[in-house]
This record gives structure tokens, C-alpha cells and sequence, in this order.
């Protein structure tokens, strides 16, 4: 049994199946030790993980078969939480043991409250999802779950997005948190070549999905004559600091960005982001 079962009765656990949408707003009380203090970081992911996704299917917008994402998703970051969770609570309390009856090596006490990096859960991703959709990873075979994450230096879709300041609109600066907070939905973020040319007609797959609100589309450029746009809504991007965080090279781009932060989608023509929302359940 888990040292922490001592002091949590039942725990560590989490729950294994959900059946009905009632259950879901429950599903956020995984019975575990404070150690670590990984708690309200998941509770809060797991939320925003499924908000969006019940928003859709409630307001008749996806397909129910949706929701089972979450499980799909959460269900193996929380089985790491509590693995490391758990880990932390049986070190610290052999720590104490050790230091009174005297077993400590070399006469050095090592230091039970040293955390990794992980568990800032910076890197808690969703790459093995389902619904996510990434053209530059091999077609055949399947993603290494990883649910805490590397921080790889290059970013994939099923990862968090990374932040993103100083994109100039009009005579505004804004960033892409604030973008997130403003989306009706989904972002898409295209990054075209320095020979594209991208404007409405280009989005035409999913131009339903802008018109219903669903999606807000902006195209990322380095100065204004980088590419015509013929309409379509641009942020500039003067020190490349979207093009080199999202690996933009000289194809033509599209990130979609879900309501919860995370990267959904990483294509090289809008077709591949229309098969990611046809993944979701959406009707196109």
C-alpha cells in the first residue's frame, strides 16, 4: 500500500471511467497527497480541458463523441500526477525515519523537499491524443506518452502554446493570451511564406466555421508587404518571435490553437485544419 494511504485513506486514486456528463464535474476529486502540491494545477486542467468541449456538444455544435477526449487525455497526466505525487510523500516520510534512527549516508541529509522541473507542469501535453493533428509527425505507428513532457525545444500539437507578445494590430500591441481570452473558440494562426498569398478565399474549408464564430483566423506576418492577404485579419510580428516559437520555416503554416490553450492542430495547408475540426465531430 502507499505510504500516503496512511494518512489519505483510499489514496492515492482516480477515477477510471466516466459514464455520464454528470460525472464529469466530479471527475476533478482524484484522492491524492498534497506533495508536490500538483492538486489545484490539475484540478484547473482538467476544467479547462473540458469547458470548451462540452460548450461545443452543448450547444449542438460537435458530436457527443467529444467528451471522450477528456478521458482520453487526463486520465494519463492524473495517473502520472499521482505517481509523482505519491513518490514525493513516501520520500519525504522515509526521510524522517531515516534521520531517527540514523541512516543517513555520509553524514548528509538529502533534502526531501527537492522538486523537479516537471512538476511546474509546463510540459503536460495531450500528444497521443485522438484529436490532435500534427502533418509534420510520421503518419504510421503511435506517440510516446509522455504526460508531463520534455519541453522539446520544437513544439508539437497536443503541447501547450507557447506565449507570444509584441504582435502589433492597427496601432495596438497585443499578445496571444489576450487573443485566447478575446477568441470566440479556436484560433488559427497562419504563418504564410514570403511568396504566399492568403486571404478569405484561402480559408474556404472552414469559412462555415468563422462565419458560425467557432474559429477566429488571423494571419502572423513579418511586415506588411510580406504577403497579400486580401481581407483576412493579420498581427504583425516584427521580431519573429511567433514564427521561430510555433517553427514557422518557408512553408506555409497553420496552428490551431484550442480554447484551453492548447495546441490542437499543426498543418501545411487548411485542409489539414478542416480534418482536425472533422476530428472534433464538427460539422464542416
Amino acid at each position: 500500500m502507499h505510504a500516503a494511504a496512511r494518512f489519505f485513506p483510499g489514496a492515492p486514486r482516480r477515477r477510471t471511467t466516466i459514464l455520464r456528463i454528470q460525472n464529469y464535474l466530479a471527475d476533478t476529486a482524484h484522492c491524492h497527497s498534497p506533495s508536490g502540491g500538483q492538486g489545484t494545477n490539475t484540478a484547473m486542467q482538467d476544467a479547462f480541458n473540458l469547458a470548451w468541449k462540452l460548450v461545443l456538444v452543448l450547444r449542438q455544435k460537435a458530436s457527443a463523441s467529444l467528451l471522450d477526449s477528456y478521458e482520453v487525455e487526463r486520465m494519463p497526466v492524473v495517473a502520472e500526477m499521482l505517481n509523482l505525487s505519491t513518490a514525493l510523500h513516501e520520500k519525504a516520510f522515509r526521510h524522517g525515519q531515516e534521520i531517527e534512527v540514523g541512516k543517513q549516508e555520509d553524514g548528509v541529509q538529502p533534502d526531501p523537499m527537492l522538486r523537479s522541473n516537471k512538476l511546474l507542469q509546463l510540459g503536460v501535453n495531450y500528444r497521443w491524443s485522438n484529436i490532435i493533428l500534427d502533418e509534420r509527425k510520421a503518419k504510421e505507428g503511435t506517440t510516446e506518452k509522455n504526460p508531463y513532457g520534455t519541453l522539446d525545444l520544437q513544439v508539437s500539437a497536443g503541447d501547450r502554446a507557447p506565449f507570444i507578445g509584441g504582435l502589433v494590430t492597427g496601432e495596438e500591441t497585443t499578445d496571444l493570451f489576450t487573443l485566447l481570452r478575446e477568441a470566440s473558440s479556436h484560433l488559427v494562426l497562419v504563418f504564410p511564406s514570403s511568396k504566399s498569398s492568403i486571404g478569405i478565399e484561402g480559408i474556404g474549408p472552414i469559412q462555415k466555421l468563422v462565419d458560425a464564430g467557432l474559429v477566429d483566423v488571423y494571419a502572423i506576418i513579418d511586415e506588411p508587404s510580406t504577403a497579400s492577404l486580401h481581407g483576412l485579419k493579420y498581427l504583425l510580428d516584427v521580431d519573429r518571435g511567433a514564427r521561430n516559437a510555433y517553427a514557422a520555416d518557408n512553408r506555409t503554416a497553420y496552428v490551431t490553437i484550442r480554447p484551453d490553450g492548447i495546441i490542437g492542430a499543426y498543418a501545411f495547408g487548411i485542409e489539414g485544419i478542416a480534418e482536425y475540426f472533422r476530428h472534433l465531430g464538427v460539422m464542416i
